[in-house]
């Protein structure tokens, strides 16, 4: 069965031979595929330049377990975790899940329960931010300060974003016009007034 209306999906899993496994049902059903990832901050990376989906993901990633995929995921995301039944058994309440080995078609009805959900959430959130260009040129910036004052590589510098912000419970947005400086050339006032000449 195919889907009707457009659903974000991004597959993040340690190992490319099951997450390719994963894209091709969901592709050959009418479903489209954002990302496919080993690393688990790409995956939110992505996850927080999209307007809303689903993150399919297995046990464990190449930099985190999916408990902290799940956790890092913004509000219009959410996790379905792919395992064996032991660690589904285990898994939070609050996390999809579907046990291995899986039917095409329990694939297919737990992405559809899903994305049911997150209809519902958002008919419930119609109030909610969404990020803007604006937002994402500053989040950029402010990573590739951090990049160059700590010697991080870009999903190092996009994580330490992410964990600053909500261990200070602001969005990635706020906390990004926090870190740049006030003035210079890398103020979010600077960002801002680039962005607008670029795009007028």
């Amino acid at each position: 069965m195919g889907v009707s209306c457009r659903v974000h999906i991004v597959i993040a899993m340690s190992k490319t031979a099951d997450a390719e496994k994963v894209k091709g049902i969901l592709m050959a059903r009418g479903y489209e595929v954002d990302g496919v990832f080993q690393s688990g901050s790409r995956a939110l990376q992505m996850a927080y330049d999209l307007s809303g989906g689903i993150v399919i993901s297995g046990y464990r990633c190449t930099d985190m377990m999916y408990e902290e995929l799940s956790n890092g995921l913004p509000d219009y995301f959410s996790l379905l975790l792919i395992a064996s039944p032991s660690v589904v058994y285990e898994a939070p309440p609050d996390i999809a899940s579907l046990a291995l080995p899986f039917s095409v078609a329990q694939l297919l009805s737990s992405v559809d329960m899903i994305f049911e959900q997150l209809k519902r959430r958002g008919r419930d959130k119609k109030g909610a931010r969404v990020r803007t260009q604006l937002d994402t040129a500053i989040i950029d910036m402010a990573k590739q300060d951090i990049m160059k004052e700590y010697d991080m590589t870009e999903p190092e510098a996009y994580n330490y974003l992410r964990r600053q912000s909500m261990d200070r419970k602001m969005t990635m947005e706020e906390f990004a016009k926090e870190s740049l400086s006030l003035t210079g050339p890398h103020s979010a006032k600077t960002v801002q007034r680039k962005w607008r000449t670029k795009n007028v």
